[in-house]
């Protein structure tokens, strides 16, 4: 194929993660409750867990995560941050 021997490199290197990716598409559920894997008890948990987090996101208009971490400007004003950043 005329390549060079780091071009084959990277072949060698991505083809492990294709072949796994098309494996675990075919492979995983796209739901908890179609999943073979997990027990009765671990589906319903599962179900009532996502319900809860749509719910949430429903209610506020966005991911409850976004709501817990603060914005990347507050981290660099905080006092703390300024503190490591001149110690280091």
């Amino acid at each position: 194929m005329g390549l060079h021997n780091w071009q084959w490199l990277f072949i060698i290197e991505a083809l492990p993660a294709i072949v796994l990716g098309v494996f675990v598409l075919f492979y995983l559920d796209d739901r908890p409750v179609d999943a073979k894997w997990l027990a009765d008890g671990e589906k319903r948990w599962l179900e009532q867990q996502l319900a809860l987090e749509e719910k949430v996101n429903a209610e506020t208009g966005g991911s409850v995560r976004s709501r817990t971490v603060p914005p990347w400007r507050s981290r660099f004003a905080s006092s703390s941050t300024s503190r490591a950043a001149s110690a280091w």
